[in-house]
């Protein structure tokens, strides 16, 4: 989040928001650097290639610059959370289909919570065994009404595939194998 072309507001319920915005992004937003921010992909069963992302942002704050008038309007403490359909492949993940996301946090410290529309879900991948790249994704305007106004909120995020790290991965196996050990024992025993 750190465009003023794609970050920004217009008043509500006005015909064409880009064109009637009133407040856009100054400076960028402070994205959580906890691990709150997550993206999980999945197939569903029977059709590879197909299935979901569900993804969580969390931003600490961000502040909007009139463009004419009024004060300066700040977010804080606010969270995302979608499940976006999409199609994927080593090379790419893309929305293949409406999405709505919960935000929630504070404008000027007014509390809300809204259900926005998502759009424009894509991610490009390369390299390999474990492919990396960047995904964007759009907030609003539709349904993103605080304030009485209607926002935009764009991310553009570098994303990696995670993997276990060895030393876990070995505590998975050892674990796996005490319990097969385990129960091979207890057969042994109950067959004796």
């Amino acid at each position: 989040m750190n465009d003023p072309a794609v970050n920004y507001a217009c008043p509500s319920a006005a015909a064409d928001c880009s064109a009637s915005r009133d407040l856009a992004l100054a400076g960028s937003g402070i994205v959580s650097p906890f691990g709150a921010n997550e993206m999980i992909v999945g197939d569903n069963p029977g059709t590879p290639g197909l299935g979901s992302a569900a993804m969580s942002l969390t931003v600490f704050d961000v502040t909007f610059q009139p463009l004419s008038g009024t004060g300066p309007q700040v977010f804080t403490d606010l969270s995302y959370g979608v499940d976006i359909p999409v199609s994927s492949s080593p090379a790419a993940i893309t929305q293949t289909g409406p999405a709505t996301g919960t935000i929630t946090g504070f404008l000027n410290t007014a509390p809300f919570s809204v259900q926005a529309s998502v759009s424009g879900f894509s991610c490009s991948l390369s390299g390999g065994p474990f492919p990396s790249g960047t995904c964007s994704v759009t907030f609003g305007a539709q349904g993103f009404t605080v304030g009485g106004h209607d926002w935009v909120h764009t991310f553009s995020l570098a994303a990696t595939e995670s993997t276990p790290e060895p030393g876990a991965t070995g505590l998975v196996l050892f674990g796996l194998l005490a319990l097969a050990q385990r129960q091979r024992r207890t057969r042994c025993g109950k067959s004796s």
